[in-house]
């Protein structure tokens, strides 16, 4: 009979060493895992990386996740992740066993957990080496005997199932108590909204249009995460353009809720005057944006199990979703970007002398604004981004972060606008995979500056761009939710 290499008896020995705990959970996760119709595709490599990066347990949560990872995460780890998610293989259900059933077994160290989903990609990944096979052998071995055991953990788990329940109860009852001053949530702005169909506001001599899309079909975006919105009140506008950030939980009804807040805050704080100066007036009308989202995070918080939470959260697991919020209120994961966070861009226009009107912008955030000059014939560029840099710098959302953020609030100098000009304010999403004027992309999907344009002339426009990008499949043109505002004095 052959003698075991002298490899096979440490990788033996190291499976001995395992505490019963961690084989039953193995157990569990192959067997879930060999389950799997599609590969498992997250190699040992993989997940050796995570232990050599030293992600912790609630990076597994994360990645488990549909949302984007941010720039702080290694490459390696953001590319396995949208594997993962588009494929939702072997490795992504192994990976949801583990952190559906860790803490049942009292497994809390994050080394744990990915020794074991490492010990699951290499007993379940391809290999055609004869040490590889034997190895294989062995761990299959080690997880049928243990089967049964961690099946039968889990019956007497569920057991006390009620009485667990009763406890979360009382809790949640306990956490509405403390946050007895929340308000309930208006999920209206959630849903499809008037932006979603496109609009038209006129008043004297100014015309406006505001519209948001989904984005191109190549984009794969789930949800539209821009909003716009428009106020007219004495022949005063108020506009406002948000753009979610995708990587935040809760982008949609963050960006939708923004702009109604700024634009209602703003249009009282120029009817009130009270000596306030204008850039005082658009500060205050981000921060009480800003502060509707610290409402909105403090009734979450306060109804975890609520529907509305639910419908917010989407796919993301309400244990998860709910670390996301206590996060944001109390920041202490440092990786972790806030809950509702979106950018902002926002402001006026009202008349001044010869038939001119004065236009007052801020921005937190990125996005693009230009103004043509009909007398001119010349296109400026007011707020610009890099169309190559995804990362968001600033943003507004709840919390401390949220409330530190506001120092990044930037105003433009006022500048006026006359009879055949037009001012154009966008998300980036009609800035990407390209170096051109916004208004040149537009001119090519059948804009042209004319009042007379139905009242979804946005939207149409935006509906054209994007299927255009489809049509010339190009995959990084406009790749994002889409959002555009078309203002101009006839």
């Amino acid at each position: 009979m052959k003698s075991p290499t002298p490899y096979i008896k440490q990788h033996s020995h190291l499976l001995e060493l395992m505490s019963e705990a961690e084989k039953e959970l193995f157990a569990l996760v192959y067997d879930s895992a060999s389950r799997s119709e599609k590969p498992f595709l997250a190699s040992q490599g993989f997940w050796r990386s995570c232990l050599k990066h030293k992600l912790d347990v609630d990076f597994l949560q994360l990645l488990a996740q549909p949302q984007s990872l941010n720039s702080s995460f290694p490459f390696v780890v953001k590319r396995v992740h949208r594997t993962m998610q588009k494929t939702k293989d072997a490795s992504y259900v192994a990976l949801q066993t583990v952190l559906e059933h860790a803490p049942r077994f009292n497994l809390n160290d994050p080394r744990q957990l990915i020794k074991i989903l490492e010990l699951t990609a290499q007993t379940l990944r391809p290999t055609q080496s004869p040490l590889g096979l034997e190895i294989q052998s062995l761990n299959r071995t080690i997880a049928l005997q243990h089967l049964e055991q961690a099946q039968n953990r889990l019956r007497e788990i569920s057991s006390q199932s009620l009485t667990q329940q009763q406890t979360h109860q009382q809790h949640q009852h306990q956490v509405k108590q403390h946050f007895a001053y929340s308000t309930p949530i208006n999920l209206k702005p959630y849903h499809k909204r008037l932006d979603e169909y496109g609009q038209k506001v006129e008043t004297g001599s100014l015309v406006l249009w505001h519209a948001s899309h989904k984005g191109p079909v190549h984009a794969a975006k789930t949800e539209n995460q821009d909003a716009t919105f428009v106020r007219l009140s004495d022949e005063i506008m108020t506009f406002a353009l948000a753009d979610g950030v995708s990587t935040s939980m809760g982008a949609r009804l963050s960006a939708a809720v923004s702009v109604q807040e700024f634009c209602n805050g703003l249009s009282e704080n120029l009817q009130q005057q009270n000596g306030t100066s204008f850039q005082e007036m658009l500060w205050g009308a981000t921060e009480k944006a800003r502060n509707q989202l610290e409402k909105i995070l403090i009734s979450f918080l306060s109804a975890t199990d609520s529907d509305e939470f639910a419908l917010v959260r989407g796919q993301i697991q309400p244990a998860v979703a709910q670390r996301l919020l206590e996060n944001t209120m109390n920041p202490t994961q440092k990786n972790w970007g806030a809950a509702l966070a979106t950018t902002l861009i926002g402001g006026f226009i009202m008349a001044s002398e010869n038939n001119s009107f004065d236009v007052h912008l801020m921005y937190l955030g990125d996005g693009v604004a230009e103004l043509y000059n009909s007398n001119e014939q010349k296109i400026e560029r007011l707020l610009d981004i890099d169309a190559d840099v995804t990362e968001i710098s600033h943003a507004l959302c709840p919390g401390p972060l949220g409330k530190e953020g506001l120092q990044n609030i930037a105003i433009l100098s006022p500048f006026t606008m006359r009879r055949g000009d037009w001012l154009l304010i966008s998300s980036d999403g009609l800035a990407r995979g390209h170096h051109s004027y916004i208004f040149s992309v537009l001119e090519n999907a059948g804009f042209t500056p004319t009042q007379e344009s139905e009242d979804e002339f946005a939207w149409n426009l935006l509906e054209r761009t994007a299927s255009s990008a489809d049509a010339e499949n190009a995959n990084t043109l406009f790749n994002d939710n889409l959002s555009l505002i078309l203002l101009t004095v006839k």
